[in-house]
């Protein structure tokens, strides 16, 4: 078995300059209502609009005055990069907007109480790490199988480097290869921006308060009921409000899988923490394990650093 990293970001950087292929959508969708803003809501309306607006399709976003915005910071993964290549936005355009900063990884800190491992880095994966990712798995092997090798990613991966340096993600021109990276953002301006540039891309916006969906004969919603009064029709709905479940559960009937069982640290309290940032904590996130009585290990907190200030959970 090989095992490879792989570089989404260029993949869809190159697709994004290609010529639009055109969305095989069934004709009688016409409309398509996603129901709930946030950044959900808006990256699924962008998503839809990047190849189904210049086919004559209608996108309307419907968001409901009455729900509040969590407002944390929050991290991500690489796949946010995929993103915002593969609609053509420039990091220099956004991440300025929404406070943003470059992430290698997360720190998961006293996660285990085994001298010398107490804390464990897990970093990205670029294609550069390519070159020693094959010994990076011979090690873990051969340790899982008692040979007394070092085994921690810290050495392997370029990620791990640049945090442990305080060095953002962004190579020189002449680099040959690409690091991956993810960000750290505040939340709230990254919904204002995306609502934004979904507006600018021909997306419909609708203030309203949706309490229930109407069903045809076969099952399927034919309408949203909205506390406002007028009902809104579509072709095709898109739930977009987290854990209420409007369409999926509640309208649906859709049952939701918990995985209370096998979820141990179930825990994460907010907070803020102080606007002090050191440059490590600029790169990466930090998740420390949390232990309260009289359940120990059930949790643990986050603290993801932006511009402005850090935030924690």
């Amino acid at each position: 078995m090989t095992i490879t990293a792989t570089l989404y970001n260029n993949t869809a950087a190159d697709a994004a300059r290609e010529p639009k292929r055109r969305s095989a959508l069934p004709p009688a969708v016409r409309r398509i209502v996603v129901v709930g803003g946030g950044s959900a809501g808006w990256m699924t309306a962008l998503i839809l609009a990047r190849s189904l607006i210049e086919q004559g399709v209608e996108i309307t976003v419907v968001e409901s005055p009455a729900v509040g915005i969590i407002g944390v910071g929050e991290g991500s993964t690489p796949w946010l990069r995929g993103f915002f290549d593969s609609l053509g936005i420039e990091e220099s355009e956004w991440m300025p907007e929404c406070h943003a900063t470059y992430k290698c990884g997360i720190t998961f800190a006293g996660w285990s109480t085994k001298p010398g491992f107490e804390r464990y880095f897990h970093p990205f994966a670029s294609m550069l790490d390519n070159l020693t990712m094959t010994q990076f798995v011979h090690n873990v092997d051969a340790r899982i199988n008692g040979t007394e090798v070092y085994a921690h990613p810290d050495r392997f991966f370029i990620a791990s480097r640049l945090a442990a340096k305080h060095l953002a993600p962004k190579p020189a021109e002449h680099f040959p290869f690409d690091i991956w990276h993810g960000y750290h953002f505040d939340s709230v301006l990254l919904g204002q921006y995306l609502h934004k540039k979904a507006l600018q891309r021909g997306v419909r916006y609708l203030t309203a308060h949706v309490t229930h969906a109407n069903l045809d004969e076969h099952g399927a919603i034919a309408s949203l009921g909205t506390r406002e009064g007028p009902a809104i029709a579509g072709d095709l709905f898109v739930d977009c409000t987290g854990f209420a479940g409007l369409l999926i559960t509640q309208a649906l009937k859709t049952p939701f899988v918990s995985f209370a069982e096998n979820l141990f640290n179930d825990v994460g309290p907010g907070r803020f923490r102080s606007p002090s940032v050191s440059a490590m904590a600029m790169f990466t996130a930090r998740s420390s394990a949390l232990r309260m009585r009289p359940r120990p290990n059930c949790g643990n907190t986050w603290v993801c650093s932006i511009r402005t200030r850090r935030h924690g959970t």
